[in-house]
């Protein structure tokens, strides 16, 4: 039964760690989604310049090597958006993953608990039993005291209080 107990303490603690990680992979997602969102946005932005930009000149002298300079900026943020889209996308996944393995230790933890209740029910001692325990750890607590080391036949304070 003790085993038991340590194993669901040990569940327990195990349990509160997913749930920890857990947090720490939603908050990562939540700022992830955000950056992405932010990153879009800016990609929104530099896409209307660039078509205002066009309609205004045409592709040569400096004007040309800066859009050539802004494709490769826009290429390269799209790039970055795709692979980040890639990880939340895995994040996503690996916290539903946690999620199905945390139910499933608690459905295991809650099992063992059950089980430990039941055998706490099966196993309650007797009365009897019960009093045998208290008087040897009576005894035993009475043999461990340090009184029981001092002269016996010397008088007590309360053997003082009789004398009034």
């Amino acid at each position: 039964m003790s085993a038991l107990t340590k194993k669901i303490a040990s569940d327990e603690e195990q349990q509160f760690e997913v749930r920890k990680e857990q947090k720490e992979l939603q908050l990562e997602i939540r700022q992830l989604k955000k950056f992405q969102k932010s990153n879009e946005g800016e990609l929104l932005k530099e896409e209307k310049v660039e078509r205002g930009l066009e309609k205004i000149t045409n592709k040569g002298g400096k004007v040309g090597k800066i859009l050539g300079r802004v494709d490769q900026q826009l290429a390269w943020d799209r790039a970055t958006v795709a692979y980040e889209s890639e990880e939340l996308a895995f994040l996503k996944e690996k916290l539903q993953e946690d999620v199905e393995e945390g139910r499933a230790r608690e459905a295991r933890l809650e099992e063992e608990r059950t089980q430990l209740a039941a055998l706490r029910t099966l196993t309650k001692p007797s009365p009897q039993e019960l009093q045998k325990e208290l008087s040897e750890e009576v005894s035993k607590e009475l043999r461990q005291s340090p009184w029981l080391g001092k002269d016996r036949n010397a008088p007590r304070p309360i053997d003082g209080l009789s004398d009034l």
